[in-house]
């Protein structure tokens, strides 16, 4: 056997090695969901029997029907179809703005502002919650879309991951619209934005799946059920003393799905947002 051989025969060995542990690593990560589906369909007494069933014996609906009717899980998605829109919208607007002011206008204190900023990013959000519910409560916006959405919309993070992908962005392309007669509104909207599409899609999905799985705001800002979200309402189903697991995972399925389907339309930007982030700083 020559030394060609053995080098291909190695080659192959790491590749099947690699697709092995991918495998293992893919299969230890869909088997949560792949139990919560299951479980959606099932009756009470198969969730709490031993040794566990991985099928149900009879496949119903009743689950998912009684989620619908009897818990008001409709308005829930509203409120959160309401609340996400809004926050992603107002992140998309304020992040990429004040981005492209920290990576290409020049203003005094420019970089020590930004280094500020990133500071504040390891203050945890759980010290500032309670300044935040006083000023939406004497503000009178509490149990409001306006109260749910307005405290989420600031994202020093996302300002980060705009200026990253603005600072990127040749120079040249500025250079030739000024001379065009472009100002800073019109470099911004007319060069800036298109060519920071990726970076516009990665920061649309953190706040999205951010927002959608937001627990805490909500149930603190919120007092009656006309503006409570999923999150909140997932919460409720779990008791005490007992817990219906069935219920649970129907509506764990239901409010999943549309995180599957955002990332499912956005994964190619998303992942080359994130990869080129950073390469300028």
């Amino acid at each position: 056997m020559n030394k060609k051989t053995l080098l291909k025969i190695k080659k192959n060995l790491r590749l099947i090695l690699s697709f092995l542990i991918l495998s293992a690593g893919v299969l230890v990560m869909i088997l949560p969901f792949l139990w919560m589906l299951l479980t959606s369909f099932k009756n009470y007494a198969e969730t709490v029997q031993l040794p566990i069933v991985w099928f149900p014996k009879v496949w119903t609906l009743e689950n998912y029907a009684y989620v619908l009717e009897k818990m008001n899980f409709l308005l829930y998605y509203k409120n959160s179809i309401i609340m996400v829109v809004g926050v992603v919208a107002g992140q998309l607007l304020v992040c990429s703005m004040a981005g492209y002011a920290f990576a290409r206008i020049a203003f005094r204190f420019r970089k020590t502002l930004f280094l500020l900023l990133l500071a504040v990013m390891m203050v945890p959000g759980q010290m500032t919650i309670i300044a935040r519910y006083l000023l939406i409560y004497h503000l009178r916006l509490s149990d409001t879309y306006a109260g749910l959405i307005l405290p989420l919309i600031p994202s020093i993070f996302g300002v980060f991951l705009l200026r990253q992908f603005f600072m990127g962005i040749p120079r040249e392309l500025e250079d030739a619209a000024r001379i065009d007669g472009c100002n800073y509104w019109g470099i911004y909207s007319r060069i800036m934005l298109p060519l920071a599409k990726g970076g516009m899609v990665t920061l649309a999905i953190f706040a999205f799946n951010s927002t959608w799985n937001d627990l805490m705001w909500p149930l603190i800002i919120t007092d009656t059920e006309k503006r409570r979200v999923l999150a909140v309402a997932v919460a409720a189903i779990k008791g005490i003393y007992d817990t219906k697991n069935n219920l649970l995972m129907a509506a764990s399925v239901m409010v999943t799905l549309p995180c599957i389907l955002v990332f499912a339309l956005g994964q190619k930007q998303f992942i080359e947002g994130v990869a080129s982030t950073g390469i300028k700083g």
